[in-house]
């Protein structure tokens, strides 16, 4: 009951942390960034609504692929949770790319961008462990 009321507060707060990190990271680096830098907090937080825009009752009934939505929220999910993964894997190979430079605000850039990719992931498995524990308790 307790994870129910404040699971969305904590999944908003870990999303809001994510981008503020990445905001913080713009301030502190002095130099104009490259495009690719934004690439992998936005692809993550587009796999993030990709994620939380299926509807949960469609896992419920059976796990086959019988029905045309079933199959397509599956694979719709399963895509989500693809993006999410390679723009953790693109803002790794980022910070691998900056780590070899030697100024302390570059150290952030990389840090920064591996950080916000993995607490944006983070933020959409809590709320969609939230939405699975409310449906279940709605269905007894």
């Amino acid at each position: 009951m307790y994870f129910t009321a404040i699971a969305p507060t904590v999944s908003g707060g870990i999303f809001a942390c994510a981008w503020w990190i990445f905001i913080d990271m713009l301030v502190v680096h002095h130099e104009p960034l490259q495009n690719v830098h934004f690439a992998p907090g936005l692809v993550a937080t587009f796999g993030l609504f990709l994620m939380l825009s299926v509807p949960m009752h469609e896992f419920r009934t059976d796990l086959s692929f019988a029905s045309s939505n079933k199959a397509c929220a599956r694979m719709c999910v399963f895509f989500a949770f693809v993006v999410s993964l390679s723009a953790i894997g693109a803002s790794f190979f980022l910070t691998s790319d900056v780590e070899h430079l030697k100024l302390a605000d570059d150290r952030w850039l990389a840090g920064a961008l591996l950080a916000q990719t993995v607490l944006v992931l983070t933020a959409g498995l809590v709320c969609i462990c939230h939405r699975l524990h409310v449906e279940d308790a709605a269905d007894f």
